[in-house]
């Protein structure tokens, strides 16, 4: 056996310049879909993140049906935040971190330019934000404010502590002038009082909130003055005034047209909910694991009227996306392989005339005709797998230099383009290895049996 694959690399190596032409076809196919695998895995790693790193998260948990309600419908999937709640969520594996949060819609004002449009609310945990989908926070340019901070917010609190100014102030009960008061509370104090809560929103809302001063269009600055105008669950009619904090560059034009961000803790005040919430994001260890994660959820809050989803199922436009890519990419792949494995049969076809009376010679000194076979795999086999190897070899440095440098592209759905980091993972640069010496090994089957038919006497009186 041993001399039989000298042999057949001394036959690879006797016709150089054929068997080069035949690994720079392997070559260029797999380098092709090396490059093709690899933005292809940046890109969708990029998708993945986009969504579970700054909006959706690994798994969202809320009360059946919420997914599918209308948005005016969504205190209607109010369900109470309890410690074990959250500690049944902790307490799953692959869990890495929590946070709540609270949708409601509603109009806002821009006080300055007196612009008024409706906006889609979500109330967030700032610090519990950044543990799940941190990048939501980079979002905020340099330059367009400062993420929400719960450590600034202010309900209605008193700036003067002089008694003399408390003048109708019942007597039967004590005023804590250190901390927040409720309206109701503070009613009958005549201290100057003061409020102050933040909110984010997006460029494009920040561009219609546009006022003229001296003749010149500026839009909305840090700092200004927002009314949120919203009715609670029960009907009731609320405002709250607030300042604007950040400015977010939302990738998607319809979120930057309608959404704004406020601390959670506000929005339950502005709707008289407190320790309500409408879903839970959840952070995982690794987001493949998501669907064991999203199983073992959903038995256990099954009691409390709450389904766990993945990512994927909620944003299915994404998911879709990423699937049509495969498909595509595995027809790009089988047309290559089929033009690789066509180059290999014309190189075993002009192999076999060539070799006719050689071939007759092994046989007539006791080869088999399986012999004549085997010889023939092992040859192409060794074209397919210096191909398969070469254009891995030449796709790592591609994709490796794309890798570092990243890539622009734009993502459908999307105005902003994100940074694209190609990579390749260990089992495909096996699989594509495989591929080359797959396509030499079906690319010689033809011409071996060709071969192996040819008889002793006709093979040695070929001219």
């Amino acid at each position: 056996m041993k001399n039989f694959y000298l042999l057949a690399i001394k036959n690879v190596t006797r016709n150089l310049r054929r068997s080069l032409l035949t690994i720079l076809v392997t070559t260029i196919g797999i380098t092709f879909l090396f490059n093709i695998r690899g933005f292809l895995n940046g890109l969708q790693k990029e998708i993945k993140e986009s969504n579970t790193k700054a909006e959706i998260g690994d798994i969202q948990v809320t009360m059946k049906g919420f997914r599918n309600a209308l948005p005016s419908k969504s205190y209607d999937y109010l369900f109470q935040s309890t410690e074990e709640i959250r500690r049944i969520i902790l307490d799953t594996p692959h869990v890495t971190g929590v946070t709540e949060r609270l949708f409601f819609g509603g109009i806002i004002n821009h006080q300055k330019s007196q612009t008024t449009t409706p906006f889609m609310a979500i109330g967030i945990d700032p610090q519990g934000e950044n543990r799940v989908c941190p990048r939501l926070r980079d979002m905020v340019k340099k330059g367009n404010g400062h993420f929400l901070d719960s450590s600034l917010e202010k309900n209605l609190v008193l700036d003067s502590i002089d008694t003399k100014d408390i003048a109708d102030a019942p007597m039967d009960m004590p005023v804590s002038l250190a901390k927040p008061l409720p309206k109701n509370a503070a009613k009958n104090l005549k201290a100057k009082v003061s409020e102050f809560h933040q909110v984010m929103l997006g460029t494009t809302m920040r561009e219609g909130f546009t006022s003229m001063v001296d003749n010149k269009p500026e839009m909305a600055a840090i700092g200004d003055e927002l009314i949120l105008m919203t009715s609670d669950p029960n009907g009731a009619q609320h405002s709250l005034q607030a300042e604007l904090t950040a400015i977010i560059d939302f990738p998607n034009p319809t979120a930057s047209k309608t959404m704004i961000y406020l601390n959670l803790s506000a929005a339950q005040k502005l709707l008289g909910s407190e320790g309500k919430i409408n879903e839970i994001v959840i952070s995982l260890d690794d987001t493949k694991n998501r669907q064991e994660v999203a199983a073992i959820l959903n038995e256990k809050l099954a009691a409390y009227n709450l389904v766990a989803e993945p990512w994927d199922e909620i944003n299915k436009f994404f998911a879709n996306i990423m699937s049509l890519q495969n498909i595509v990419f595995s027809v790009v792949m089988s047309v290559i392989m089929i033009f690789v494995i066509f180059a290999i049969i014309v190189t075993g076809f002009m192999t076999v005339s060539e070799r006719t009376r050689e071939i007759g010679t092994m046989m007539a000194i006791g080869y088999k005709r399986k012999h004549i076979i085997r010889l023939f795999l092992m040859e192409s086999t060794f074209l397919g797998l210096a191909g398969g190897i070469t254009g891995v070899l030449l796709g790592s440095i591609i994709v490796g230099v794309m890798g570092l440098n990243g890539v622009p592209f734009l993502i459908p759905g999307t105005i902003d383009k994100v940074i694209i980091h190609p990579f390749n993972t260990i089992f495909f640069i096996m699989q594509t290895v495989l591929f080359g010496m797959l396509a030499g090994v079906i690319g010689s089957l033809y011409p071996a049996r060709l071969a192996s038919k040819l008889s002793p006497q006709d093979a040695l009186t070929h001219i």
